[in-house]
Parts: structure tokens; sequence; C-alpha cells
């Protein structure tokens, strides 16, 4: 894509314009989050579709209409988490600060991670979600339904 850039001015205003920007950390190539959630539509549409995105700082031309839906997988996944989104958006602040006080301990947190990675090894990322997800729970037999459930597998 850097190639590209200094190419042409065309390149430029495709890459600039109708391409999804990616990171690079360093000489990692970083996929970002699918701005468009896994629901959006295949990347040919996507690409033939005209100033409909907000990338590269320009806004687009209309206003959702519909009621908007997290764009991240741990958004994602709170909002199809019964109680999810209440938790995760707070009432106010005396409910804000009511959840702030019966989130888990640093050290409860750590102590569960490892314990779920040993129950599910080589899902650390899906471990770490779920604790992210449900910030209150201490119960690993809950936390493990939940990572089940993420799964599929319930």
């Amino acid at each position: 894509m850097r190639d590209l850039v200094d190419e042409s001015a065309s390149w430029r205003e495709i890459i600039k314009k109708r391409l999804l920007q990616y990171v690079f950390a360093g000489d990692l190539f970083m996929v970002p989050d699918d701005p468009l959630g896994r629901s959006g539509p295949h990347i040919n549409d996507f690409l033939r579709m005209q100033n409909s995105h907000s990338f590269a700082g320009m806004s687009s031309s209309s206003s959702p209409s519909y009621h908007p839906r997290a764009q991240t997988e741990v958004l994602q996944y709170r909002e199809r988490t019964p109680g999810g989104v209440h938790s995760a958006h707070g009432s106010g602040k005396g409910q804000a600060q009511a959840v702030k006080e019966m989130e888990r301990t640093s050290e409860a947190t750590l102590r569960l991670k490892q314990d779920l990675v040993q129950i599910f090894p080589g899902q650390e990322s899906m471990v770490t979600m779920t604790l992210q997800c449900h910030p209150t729970v201490t119960d690993i037999n809950k936390l493990s339904h939940f990572i089940l459930e993420s799964q599929g597998n319930v």
C-alpha cells in the first residue's frame, strides 16, 4: 500500500477514500476492527459504493437510521450477552458507582484468567474478552459458560 501511494494520484485517492485503513506497528501489519461489523457488505460491494463511509476523515453524508451497534468484538459480545448492554452503559452516577465497587480485583482477574486458560488452552484471547465483558463475575463456572456460549457450544 505504501508503494502504491507514491505510484500515482489516482492510486493515492483509491487508497485514501476506498480501501480499509490498516495499521502498521513497526514491521507488523495489523488488521483493524471491521468498521462495518461482521454482517457488513462483502468487500467488493463495499468498494463499489461511493462516499458511503467515513474513512480518511471524510464524513458520511447520511446519518444512520438504525440503532448504532458496536463495531469491535468485545462490544459486540457485550451486546449479545444478557445484561451486557445495561452493565456496559449504566443509567447514571449511582449505578456506575455500584458497578465499579463490585468489579473484581486485578489479582482475582489474573487468577481467573490463569485457571480459564488451563481449561481452554489456545483460547487466551477469548478468555481475556470474556473477563473484560464480565468484570463483576468471579464464578469460574459462569465464566466458562460464557466462553462456551460465545463459541456456540452451548
